[in-house]
């Protein structure tokens, strides 16, 4: 009876037993399913660059470890950013998508850990900066939102406890994520047609263009922003062919009857008639900028200019008549020994009338209460022994001409260190009028300057 009753309990302690085993079997750990929701939600605010809801899913350190993050992830122009870098950082912010890999996780309640892959895909944005073909911010936008992507992978790892997991590695994956923070300035050149403001013609008889009996023609371009002299450059065409180029410029096209190239009346005094057109070019691409077109007419009633000879008033008028001449120069290379040398050195683009008080050139015009005129006299090198006089020609006839200065030097003065034989005159005493000057190189006599040219004061 007694055995009977100790193989019943010992049967029992087995069933119980089994039974124990088997109940710790069907318990299942639920913190993988915890960590996947976690990384559900955290991902999401991920892409979504939301460093607020991030915080709350991050561990204690989070406002310690990304004080630099809320800047960054703040996409407007500051500080931080410029405009054009704050659009770009935005435009691949709105590209960011991701992908849990549920087959990762590994967590354990036990332990209070976890961890599991995401795989952010965004915008390949890096050859589109290097695009040059890409010259603004919206084309860089519309070519983000239409590039081929890349992939990020990133682990996520938790710290859990009573079913709460945060993530502790945000700094990593924000590193990963959000490099493309990284690019804080992007800078576009501004094509210049699209400064371009307009055009400016001097002297030309009706203000755009028109010029008659001329020996130059000149014209300023303006910008509505900041363009250096080597940004631009301008061609000259004529009769359907270029006939000049000028590779740096300042502001203006400047041509006349001693550059390259130049067309020139059957006198040889003037400009030949017909249209020049003046094409601006944007020397960072060879864009057109603007196009203008001078029209040169003529209407010579007076017989050609010869070289100097014999007159009342020495042997210094090339014209007998020099009303309407104003601002013209004549050159003579061989008018003594050293002449031809002389002239040679002269840079005749920088020669001509000045304005003494303001320095600017003025080409032989000045108003009637100017008491000064000026002359200067541009050479690539120094030269010693240049003198010069004037004539004063009440009305420009040579017959009616008064010598005014004699015999005297100019003075030397240098400009972006070349040198400049500044020739200053006193009209106090004589007033409106034509003056002729005349430069004599440092072997020439009185009978033959190197250098003729006439200035009105009306």
């Amino acid at each position: 009876m007694r055995k009977a009753t100790k193989t019943a309990v010992s049967a029992l302690l087995t069933a119980s037993f089994v039974m124990s085993i088997c109940s710790c079997d069907l318990i299942k750990d639920k913190a993988p399913d915890e960590v996947l929701d976690a990384a559900e939600t955290y991902a999401k605010n991920v892409a979504a660059c939301d460093l607020g809801k991030l915080k709350k899913l991050s561990d204690d350190d989070f406002d310690k470890k990304t004080e630099d993050w809320e800047a960054l992830l703040d996409f407007r122009e500051g500080d931080i950013y410029n405009d054009n870098a704050a659009a770009f950082a935005s435009a691949v912010a709105d590209t960011i998508t991701y992908e849990i890999d549920e087959e990762s996780v590994e967590a354990s309640t036990k332990k209070g850990s976890g961890s599991v892959d995401v795989i952010f895909t965004m915008a390949d944005y890096e050859d589109l900066l290097e695009d040059e073909e890409i010259t603004d911010i919206d084309a860089l936008t519309d070519a983000i939102a239409d590039a081929d992507t890349q992939e990020i992978k990133v682990t996520l790892e938790f710290e859990g406890e009573d079913g709460t997991w945060l993530v502790t590695n945000y700094t990593k994956v924000f590193d990963k994520v959000y490099v493309f923070t990284d690019t804080t300035e992007i800078t576009y050149r501004t094509p210049l047609a699209d400064l371009y403001s307009g055009t400016v013609w001097y002297d030309s008889d009706d203000g755009n263009g028109s010029y008659t009996n001329t020996f130059y023609i000149w014209c300023q371009i303006s910008f509505s922003g900041d363009v250096s002299a080597s940004d631009v450059y301008y061609t000259i065409s004529y009769g359907g062919s270029e006939i000049y180029t000028d590779s740096y410029m300042y502001d203006e096209c400047y041509f006349d009857i001693d550059s390259t190239g130049a067309p020139l009346d059957d006198s040889n005094s003037y400009l030949a008639a017909g249209d020049y057109t003046i094409t601006f070019y944007d020397s960072y691409d060879d864009s057109v900028i603007a196009v203008e077109t001078a029209t040169v007419s003529l209407d010579i009633a007076d017989p050609t200019p010869t070289a100097p000879s014999s007159s009342s008033s020495g042997d210094l008028m090339y014209l007998s008549d020099y009303s309407g001449h104003e601002g013209e120069i004549q050159y003579y290379d061989n008018a003594a020994s050293d002449s031809a040398d002389f002239v040679g050195i002269i840079d005749t683009d920088f020669t001509g009338w000045y304005d003494p008080e303001t320095d600017y050139s003025n080409f032989g015009i000045y108003t009637s209460d100017s008491t000064q005129i000026q002359f200067s006299v541009s050479t690539i090198t120094e030269y010693e022994g240049m003198t010069f006089k004037v004539f004063y020609l009440p009305d420009g006839l040579v017959d009616n001409s008064t010598d005014i200065t004699g015999r005297i030097e100019p003075e030397l003065n240098y400009y972006n260190g070349f040198p400049y034989y500044d020739c200053t005159i006193d009209i106090s005493d004589y007033g409106s009028g034509y003056y002729v000057i005349g430069i004599y190189s440092a072997e020439a006599t009185d009978q033959w300057p190197s250098i003729v040219s006439v200035c009105q004061v009306m």
